[in-house]
């Protein structure tokens, strides 16, 4: 798993009036994107994930990073771009790549005085095992709550109520097949705004579950049809 923290940024010259800047990050043709800070010192101290599955870095792996005023009178002002090579954990996966004030590059791929601080690292099967299943179920819950769909959603919150109302969350859990792994004993876990639901424990490698969550909620839907449903094997 690649783990970035976006840490902070200087936007300079200022602008006026203060931006609501958001950072998005591209690896491999996926992007994860920042909430947004009010500033042009803005500090996040967020962290952004992507599963590596059964693709490790390669030499010419990178990061691609745009930084973004999401408050401008427009649509969005671009602000700056970077690219981030990831060979150093290539060579050495156990690092972190700490880069501080890495300057950001207009549209003419010129340099800025706008910068950005980052952290990169890489983390092993071990190193999950460490932080314990229900804890990274919980940091991975929080984690994708945070990372914001770049396409616009303003459309849909207005055709959406103001006023809470009665909702049931139903997730059914039917199978899974085809599991890596001998003598494994999957289980399902299931995050309903915040609350955790897991399936019985199963044997082998296609598991039959047919087990049903359910959740109530009393929330308006223009902020309720937001959230995330994680679920993981």
């Amino acid at each position: 798993m690649l783990r970035l923290v976006v840490w902070s940024a200087e936007i300079s010259p200022p602008l006026s009036p203060p931006p609501r800047p958001c950072v998005s990050v591209y690896f491999r043709d996926v992007q994860r994107t920042t909430h947004e800070v009010e500033g042009n010192h803005p500090i996040w101290n967020e962290t952004l994930i992507w599963h590596l599955r059964n693709r490790p870095l390669q030499k010419d792996s990178f990061l691609q990073v745009t930084l973004r005023d999401m408050g401008s009178v427009k649509k969005e002002r671009f602000i700056g771009l970077a690219t981030i090579l990831l060979k150093p954990l290539v060579k050495k996966p156990s690092e972190i790549l700490f880069v501080k004030d890495l300057t950001l590059l207009n549209h003419s791929m010129m340099p800025t005085d706008c910068t950005l601080t980052l952290q990169v690292a890489l983390m092993t099967p071990k190193d999950i095992e460490k932080i314990g299943d229900e804890d990274h179920l919980a940091i991975m819950a929080q984690e994708v709550a945070r990372q914001q769909r770049m396409f616009p959603s303003s459309t849909v919150h207005k055709a959406l109520s103001p006023k809470p109302q009665h909702f049931q969350v139903r997730v059914k859990v039917f199978e899974a097949r085809q599991l890596m792994g001998k003598d494994i004993k999957p289980v399902v876990k299931v995050v309903i705004g915040g609350y955790q639901h897991h399936t019985r424990i199963k044997m082998g490698n296609n598991p039959f579950f047919n087990e049903i969550f359910f959740q109530n909620f009393y929330e308006a839907p223009a902020k309720f049809f937001d959230d995330t449903i994680l679920i993981q094997s």
